[in-house]
């Protein structure tokens, strides 16, 4: 039979585990390393005092999407891949594990209830508004702009081309996106507070940002649906906050 090409040598080949250790520590990733090791063993242990399991066939299903994310098509280029990282399929799988636990355990732990609870009490972290603006040096060319915008009517697209020295949003007739609590948290408390309470095409500003001045249009402000994708992203923030009050205890 013909010999079997070797594959390339592992990752950390020749290396000492004290050596990887140390440039852990160096890094500054030690400690989160050893939390998260700490955080994988409260969960199994949870887990299993909820009786709560990770099935053959979840765990084959999750190692074969794991394959696919990796492009490992075939089991030769997995074997190829394990070998070049110095893992086996053991590690992978309990890797894998832990995470369907964990998901397991946060749909276990963290309840509807709570998810809508902690919805209705922070109502203005889920405010949005899809705004643009127009961004100009002196403070009183603003004050000119905002006039002719409220009382005049002008194209606020087309005052944005002419004006806005924000290059990257005027050619776009100063077209923000989505602004959030968070990526708002930059400017002056009540200007957040009149672009989330805006009615659709109102005017806010001018006002200072920077070493300039700027207007905004809102064309919609709301707040965010409890849809699915919110309900499971709070799912996991709650849980990490459990997990984070375990570990800490």
């Amino acid at each position: 039979m013909a010999a079997t090409k070797a594959g390339p040598a592992p990752a950390t080949a020749g290396v000492r585990e004290s050596d990887l250790i140390a440039r852990l520590k160096l890094q500054g990733l030690w400690q989160s390393t050893g939390r998260a090791v700490q955080a994988e063993a409260l969960v199994a242990q949870a887990a299993a005092a909820e009786g709560l399991a990770v099935s053959d066939q979840e765990l084959q299903e999750a190692f074969d999407e794991f394959r696919v994310d990796l492009g490992l098509r075939k089991a030769a280029d997995t074997h190829e891949w394990l070998h070049a990282t110095g893992l086996t399929v053991e590690e992978v799988e309990r890797h894998l594990e832990a995470g369907l636990l964990r998901a397991k355990l946060a749909d276990a732990f963290v309840t509807p209830r709570q998810i809508e609870e902690f919805y209705a009490q922070n109502p203005r972290r889920f405010e949005f508004a899809r705004a643009s603006h127009i961004v100009v040096k002196d403070a009183g060319a603003a004050q000119e702009l905002a006039l002719t915008l409220r009382e005049e009517g002008e194209d606020f697209a087309r005052l944005a081309q002419q004006h806005s020295l924000d290059a990257a949003t005027g050619y776009a007739g100063g077209f923000l996106g989505v602004l959030t609590r968070e990526t708002a948290s930059g400017l002056p408390p009540d200007v957040a507070d009149r672009i989330f309470a805006a009615q659709p095409g109102e005017i806010v500003g001018p006002f200072p940002i920077g070493d300039a001045h700027a207007i905004l249009r809102v064309e919609h402000a709301g707040r965010q649906p409890l849809d699915e994708a919110l309900r499971e992203r709070l799912r996991q923030e709650l849980f990490r906050e459990w997990l984070t009050r375990k570990l800490g205890a």
